[in-house]
């Protein structure tokens, strides 16, 4: 909504600026593009709950779980986990909730894992 009404007034003063429309309409565009500014500018952006690449309930502060427990397992237990995740979410798929989630879940960790093990294959060269 925001951005919309943000693209309109932009549009507005782009007539404006063009001779579209008189002085007057440009002069009250004007004012309003300021004060619409003022009180978009220091919203924070709004955080949507990405439930397969980020999901919020695993996010505390600034770390996410992930990133834990790849700090605590290290390198050749982080793997395990990764493809354990794999196993689990296939394993489950259709059988509890939303199956496409469930498919976009195990993807996930498989593009983790194939991540990390490039990262692996990399340093060893």
């Amino acid at each position: 909504m925001i951005y919309f009404a943000e693209s309109l007034l932009d549009h507005l003063i782009y007539l404006g600026e063009n001779n579209m429309i008189t002085k007057q309409e440009q002069d009250l565009l004007n004012a309003q593009d300021d004060l619409f500014r003022e009180l978009i500018e220091p919203l924070e952006p709004i955080e949507y709950d990405d439930p397969v690449n980020h999901p919020r309930h695993y996010t505390q502060g600034s770390v996410e779980c992930i990133d834990a427990i790849e700090s605590a397992l290290g390198p050749e237990g982080f793997v395990a986990f990764l493809r354990g995740q794999v196993i689990k979410y296939q394993w489950r798929l259709g059988a509890k909730g939303s199956s496409i989630q469930d498919g976009k879940k195990a993807a996930w960790y498989c593009d983790k894992l194939i991540e990390v093990l490039s990262k692996k294959d990399s340093s060893i060269d």
